[in-house]
């Protein structure tokens, strides 16, 4: 496998693309750690999709440091947009809602890592750089897989950088949450994707970056 470092493949992306690039990053921040409960040890993030995306892909998730895999996100559905012509079920949404907010309302806040700025991860790696058109009336583009860290791999598009927004200490642990970015979904000249990773834990399972719905799936599926 050929692995090249990201600031090789910005270079060649810039002098291989015929037209201006499209694709964007330094967008509002869309990832929000929220915070996290010491009695049941779960991080709470808040995701929100970029301007366009109707509230499709907003919702709030955790995870679970008692948990098996401490690292893969849990999406809590009482976060979901959730609709029912019927009026009781709807009111079963909204208080489910309702309980929802109220424990986020009692999160601890975590501690930050960093200074405030957003950073260039020139550390990760290109793993695969393909070219692609995803439909028939797209120009075909860069799909790069980038190792960004141990066991933490995004596909990234149009463009292979990939930053740190945000980093935030777990208590009583050595490990981070890190708010990453990256142009991670491709239509309509690509948009920023940020995610967020559990990093510094023992035996971490791989975390993959490959949805454009950050961590939900894609297509869309509730």
């Amino acid at each position: 496998m050929r692995i090249t470092s990201v600031g090789t493949s910005i270079a060649a992306a810039a002098l291989a693309r015929s037209g201006p690039a499209r694709a964007y990053l330094a967008g509002p921040l869309t990832v929000e750690v929220l915070g996290w409960s010491p009695a049941v040890e779960r991080i709470y993030v808040r995701q929100q999709g970029h301007v366009g995306s109707d509230g499709e892909r907003d919702c709030v998730f955790y995870f679970d440091l008692r948990a098996h895999h401490p690292a893969r996100p849990w999406v809590v559905r009482a976060s979901l947009r959730r609709w029912s012509p019927d009026a009781e079920e709807r009111a079963g949404f909204d208080r489910e809602h309702a309980r929802l907010e109220e424990t986020l309302g009692g999160l601890e806040p975590l501690e930050r890592a960093d200074e405030g700025r957003e950073v260039l991860l020139r550390s990760a790696t290109v793993e695969a750089d393909t070219t692609i058109a995803l439909t028939s009336g797209m120009e075909p583009t860069h799909r790069y897989t980038l190792r960004v860290g141990d066991g933490i791999r995004a596909t990234a598009w149009w463009t292979p950088c990939v930053s740190a927004l945000r980093r935030y200490r777990v208590p009583g642990r050595a490990a981070e949450v890190v708010v990453l970015s990256f142009v991670g979904d491709p239509f309509e000249g690509g948009h920023e994707i940020q995610h967020c990773v559990l990093t510094g834990l023992p035996d971490l399972a791989e975390q993959r970056l490959d949805s454009p719905n950050g961590v939900l799936p894609w297509p869309l599926v509730h």
